[in-house]
């Protein structure tokens, strides 16, 4: 705990982790012994729940404001929910007496959620109410060996008879209350007359109290006068002020950091950083040996193994999804139909690879298997959706399963699609074994054991829609069912297919979830939003090889982007962290892209940074149209000027020419590069633009539009080249760093004229998007972005951005003119395509520009 890390904002001194002492740690124990996962985790949890408390007020002295408050960042799917049971745990053995969940909107997120702190915390047994004589627990559980009283998990707080009547008495007892309660008004007015009871019999100093709140960018951060917000601060709005910590819980940081500090439930006092499971100890992962323990969020799913999507690079992503597809019947759509067999061939394998797994024997049940089909948010829909994929296979309409009939004949008609899917999964099987080699060995199936099991996969899956709809809609229970004569019962759910709209959008987790189909879009979409309906991210373990999101090209590009977005983030709260700063002045940093809004909670005047420092990013936006060849010749003239300036040939491993390199061009130069290239559809005026002084002019001869995000845009970069150089001119602070430039070889090396090395074979969307970033790191090459082979002990994290001391790296990239890419989709042009990458040292200034909510 003496490398930690967090945002401090309260007035008191600066609190030091590594002193804290605890009173106990029975609590602790006693949720610690029933995970099931490694010691890496259990160490990081262990440790990070001791630092978060640690920087709580003391219950046993409480010297600070009253609320005290907080937020924790985590990534989505990433363990939040285990950091907050392992936090309860030790404010416990430090002496809180309450302590409030606020778990999300819904039901199904709170069952969830109260289930878990029921089991894992207090051991508490409940009954399931829709199976007679089932349980939560075995019965042989000792029930609640440390005291304490909780909500039975399928209550909420405003229809239980015995409310205070059991809360009076555990606190009379000294034991502690935990209350999983959903975020709603009533339940919060109900959870609010309870604790105003309880300080009145006992006093508000003896009891203090944790309100944990759990996906607190949703509903809890007030935009304009919200009653949600209003009743959490509800909660310790009493007389003599009782002693509570409100701790906010999120994946998705700005909403919360960016919102008024005067807002009662701004993180005003601190803000703490959670890790993931990774290969290394880095600002964002903890190390952990274990390939199959792994994290599997966006660095895994849009970079670990290449950005563009298919089985020769990206595997996971299916990007295949097309415009008509989606405007035909569902029973008609063939990207639907293909990940329907995606689904039920990788359910044989992983069935095939169970031995002795066997459906309806629950001691040897098979592992969870599940595919979610995010289109829309509409539940009449859902309900078009599961009918069109009941009637996809010849089946009835009505029914929750798949026609074992209609998928056999669709076998034996086309069985090269079913078995390509199964080439596909140990394909990239055998690719997870040599990139992260697993420690134990892996076993094998042939295409005829997972053939034969078909009919079981398709016989035991059940079709969900998951929505709030009274008629259609349904739930997710993947647990065992513990019965009252010692026995287990079948789970609910085993193999499944979700389909549905917000209910499936956050917190709530789809056990075993290999295959996603997401359409799910909106014109104007907000960052948070998107990140949170990432279900597909979580720790997919061993079964990682056979996931894979079906999507559009144009959506999984936003992804991507949105992925960097969200990376770029936690690195910058990383820095501040490491810089001391308050949570005040990371709501001024943590937005960096202005024209893609990170939430829809912002008001008017909302201050965001500008900064380009570090950065790096391949600009995806090209030219394809009228003013491509006018791109062409300024590539000309750009090898022309590296190959004046005292060029160097890089080489890889072996020997292989990658391109050439010249050093030591100053910030200017590399502006007149960036600004040298042009784009029929981007041609921005100044107008509002808070660096318009050093920003490109428009071509008047053309009309004025913006097509480019702010951040992937090589003009506004420019412009923050000359500011930051304007500002060094002035005296106000260093100067830029110089850059290495250079250009890069590919491997296409026929019709290359007027080029004269090999040209790249990249994919070139309908959209004029590039689909790829810089070229990755191999056995034998150190990857793009490391192009000029800089001091690595200068690169930060596994991210390869430069920190100070680096020279920056401009790049470029030529697309051959009949490049298809490594799919094959890509269009043909009439001239070969341009673009730049770009890496830019940390050290540079923080220009800053005011965005207007839209009305």
């Amino acid at each position: 705990m003496a490398d930690a890390v967090f945002l401090w904002g309260d007035s008191r001194e600066r609190p030091d982790p590594g002193s804290f002492v605890q009173r106990s740690d029975d609590w602790w124990r006693q949720y610690s012994s029933q995970l099931g996962v490694g010691q890496a985790a259990i160490s990081e949890l262990s440790s990070k729940s001791r630092e978060i408390v640690s920087l709580m007020p003391d219950p046993a002295n409480w010297v600070g404001p009253r609320p005290f408050r907080g937020l924790v960042v985590g990534a989505v799917q990433s363990g939040k929910t285990s950091s907050m049971i392992g936090v309860s745990a030790v404010a416990l053995d430090q002496g809180y007496r309450l302590i409030v969940v606020l778990a999300g909107g819904k039901d199904d997120l709170r069952q969830q959620t109260a289930r878990r702190f029921n089991t894992q915390l207090l051991l508490q047994r409940d009954e399931i109410p829709e199976v007679a004589g089932a349980y939560t627990l075995p019965m042989g559980v000792k029930e609640r060996p440390l005291g304490g009283v909780a909500l039975p998990y399928s209550v909420d707080i405003h229809s239980w008879a015995l409310g205070y009547v059991r809360m009076r008495q555990a606190l009379r007892d000294g034991k502690p209350c935990v209350f999983v309660i959903k975020k709603h008004e009533a339940s919060l007015a109900e959870m609010r007359r309870l604790l105003g009871r309880a300080y009145e019999d006992f006093g508000p100093d003896k009891l203090p109290t944790l309100v944990l709140d759990d996906e607190c960018d949703e509903a809890s951060v007030e935009s304009e006068r919200m009653p949600i917000p209003e009743a959490i601060a509800n909660l310790w709005r009493f007389e003599g002020k009782p002693a509570v910590v409100y701790l906010g819980y999120t994946a998705t940081a700005a909403a919360n950091l960016l919102q008024a500090p005067e807002n009662e439930l701004y993180p005003e006092h601190m803000v703490s950083l959670l890790r993931y499971p990774d290969a290394i100890d880095s600002a964002l992962s903890y190390r952990e040996r274990d390939p199959e323990r792994w994290y599997s969020g966006g660095e895994c799913f849009y970079e670990s193994f290449g950005a563009s999507p298919g089985p020769l690079e990206n595997f996971l992503i299916e990007a295949s999804v097309t415009s008509g597809d989606l405007s035909n019947a569902v029973e008609n759509n063939e990207s639907l139909k293909d990940a329907l067999r995606a689904f039920i061939v990788g359910g044989a394998c992983r069935l095939a690879l169970q031995s002795d797994a066997k459906f309806g024997d629950v001691k040897r049940l098979p592992a969870p298997h599940s595919m979610l089909v995010q289109t829309s948010a509409s539940m009449e829909e859902h309900d078009r959706w599961r009918q069109g994929i009941v009637k996809m296979f010849g089946g009835a309409p009505d029914s929750d399963r798949i026609s074992l009939e209609g998928v056999e004949k669709d076998l034996a008609q086309d069985e090269k699609a079913w078995e390509r899917w199964y080439r596909e999964f140990f394909a990239s099987r055998e690719r997870l074994y040599t990139e992260r080699p697993p420690l134990c060995a892996q076993a094998h199936a042939t295409w005829a054991m997972v053939r034969e099991l078909i009919p079981d996969v398709v016989r035991s899956t059940r079709l969900k829609a998951i929505n709030s709809d009274p008629v259609i809609g349904q739930d997710l229970d993947y647990s065992p069912r513990l019965m009252r004569d010692g026995s287990v019962g079948l789970p609910q759910d085993v193999y499944v297919i979700a389909i549905g709209g917000a209910r499936l959008s956050r917190g709530i987790t789809l056990e075993g979830l290999c295959i996603s189909y997401f359409t799910r879009w909106t014109p104007n979409p907000t960052e948070d939003t998107e990140l949170q309906i990432s279900r597909w991210f979580g720790y997919r373990g061993r079964h990682l090889g056979f996931c894979r999101l079906f999507t559009t090209l144009d959506i999984y590009e936003n992804l991507l982007e949105m992925n960097e977005n969200d990376k770029d983030l936690r690195l910058q709260l990383f820095e501040l962290m490491k810089q001391r700063k308050t949570p005040r002045q990371a709501g001024l940093i943590l937005m960096s892209n202005p024209r893609s809004l990170p939430t829809a909670k912002l008001g008017a005047g909302t201050l965001f940074d500008l900064a380009f420092s570090p950065f790096q990013s391949v600009f995806r936006d090209v030219e394809t149209g009228p003013l491509s060849g006018g791109n062409q010749d300024s590539a000309l003239r750009f090898i022309e000027k590296v190959m004046a300036r005292a060029p160097e040939a890089v080489e890889n491993d072996v020997g292989r020419r990658r391109g050439y390199i010249s050093r030591d061009w100053n910030a200017l130069e590399v502006a007149e590069e960036l600004e040298a290239l042009e784009y029929w559809r981007h041609n921005p005026g100044l107008e509002g633009n808070p660096a318009g002084q050093f920003h490109r002019r428009p071509n008047e001869g053309r009309p004025k539009s913006s097509a480019f995000r702010h951040q992937f845009d090589p003009y506004q970069v420019a412009a923050y080249l000359r500011q930051w150089q304007a500002q060094a001119d002035a005296g106000n602070g260093p100067a830029p760093p110089k850059f290495n430039v250079g250009f890069a070889y590919g491997e296409e090396s026929n019709g290359t004229a007027p080029f004269k090395y090999p040209l790249l074979n990249r994919e070139i969307t309908g959209a004029d998007k590039l689909i790829g970033q810089w070229t990755g790191r191999s056995a034998l090459w150190r990857g793009d972005a490391l192009f000029d082979n800089p001091d690595r002990r200068l690169l930060r994290d596994r991210s390869a951005l430069r920190e100070l001391g680096l020279s920056g790296l401009l790049l470029l990239y030529v697309v051959h003119k009949e490049a298809k890419g490594r799919g094959g989709r890509g269009k043909k042009r009439d001239v070969h395509t341009v673009t730049l990458g770009i890496s830019i040292p940390a050290g540079g200034p923080a220009f800053r520009r005011v965005t207007v909510k839209p009305s």
